[in-house]
């Protein structure tokens, strides 16, 4: 996945405190899904340079988090903080669920082209890959530590 520089030159005057973003998120989710086990950690406040929109974003991997995972109490995290790279914060969405399909993170990542048999099943995560797009960010794929998916959007600090 490439860092992409945010075709929208109003992008670098945006911030936005993507800690209360995320706890609105983990709020919502926590109220419509209570049979999730919904965390959020993170610092006070962070802000990273992005608008309202992420709060979008953040939501729908929240959601993907819990509707793809056919556990009785699917587990969710929500982390924020700073990423190891100097000006750089980052959103992780982990969960215990299954595993992303190897063939569709390639497809929203670009790493794999788009066909009509090989394209991603859902618009959550296009909508992520938008948003970090618009935002200049970074969206990574990996494994939590629970052994499901973390999915990893990082964003320039503001």
């Amino acid at each position: 996945v490439r860092v992409l520089s945010s075709p929208n030159p109003t992008v670098g005057e945006a911030k936005v405190d993507c800690v209360r973003l995320a706890r609105s998120v983990v709020r919502t989710h926590g109220r419509s899904s209570s049979s999730a086990d919904i965390e959020l950690e993170g610092p006070d406040a962070m802000w990273v340079g992005a608008s309202e929109r992420l709060e979008r974003a953040l939501d729908s991997l929240v959601d993907n988090a819990i509707e793809h995972n056919p556990a009785e109490t699917p587990r969710v995290g929500v982390v924020i903080a700073p990423d190891d790279a100097d000006g750089w914060v980052r959103l992780r969405v982990k969960d215990d669920g299954p595993i992303i399909p190897e063939a569709e993170r390639a497809v929203v990542t670009g790493d794999a082209e788009i066909t009509q048999t090989r394209h991603a099943s859902g618009l959550g995560l296009w909508l992520v890959r938008l948003t970090t797009d618009a935002f200049g960010g970074e969206l990574l794929f990996s494994t939590s530590e629970w052994g499901g998916n973390a999915v990893d959007v990082r964003l320039p600090e503001a």
